[in-house]
């Protein structure tokens, strides 16, 4: 399975493609056709490359990414519909009716599951995002650094799309280049205790 920047699981075939991931020329960005538009807000996205991991400390991903239940349920249904906890236990819309929460518990970062990664790279070193800072979709820095939206010199990257605008249409103070240490910003010191 392959997944865009945003996190979007990708088709395996789809046009002329058959392998989930193609470019239309060596110049461009590899690209997918979507499972589900609404995931990406768009029909297609770019990929993420194979070997990519997450760069954040503490970061958590579902693993697998794209699991989803017997009924179709995903990771994020699971914690959206509050049918579990982020402590490992069922949540407080689960009926006892329908049996354990199951592999959710394991897979679902939202259920206390999935993998944590460990990973710091060093242009974050002694940066903090600012924090509760939320572009006007209620998207954060993590967001921001795990999709690929922005590069640590306070760019667009591989994750933001064309058709989005620039950085400034996203919030109403400061953008992420000034927030977020993945794009640049953030703060040296953390924040008051």
């Amino acid at each position: 399975q392959r997944y865009t920047w945003a996190g979007c699981a990708c088709k395996k075939a789809w046009g002329n493609c058959t392998t989930y991931c193609c470019a239309a020329s060596a110049k461009e960005e590899p690209r997918c056709e979507v499972q589900d538009p609404d995931c990406e807000d768009a029909d297609a996205g770019i990929c993420r490359p194979l070997d990519w991991a997450p760069s954040r400390e503490d970061t958590c991903n579902d693993e697998p990414l794209g699991w989803t239940d017997e009924d179709g349920y995903s990771c994020g249904d699971y914690e959206e519909l509050s049918f579990c906890t982020g402590d490992g236990k069922a949540g407080a819309v689960w009926k006892a009716e329908w049996g354990a929460v199951g592999d959710a518990l394991t897979v679902c970062c939202a259920c206390g599951g999935g993998k944590k990664a460990g990973v710091k790279p060093s242009h974050y070193t002694g940066c903090y995002d600012d924090p509760g800072w939320q572009d006007k979709e209620g998207e954060d820095c993590q967001v921001y650094a795990d999709s690929r939206y922005c590069t640590p010199d306070g760019k667009p990257g591989q994750g933001w799309h064309d058709s989005w605008g620039i950085f400034e249409s996203h919030s109403d103070k400061k953008t992420a280049p000034q927030a977020c240490c993945a794009c640049g910003g953030g703060r040296e010191r953390g924040p008051e205790q």
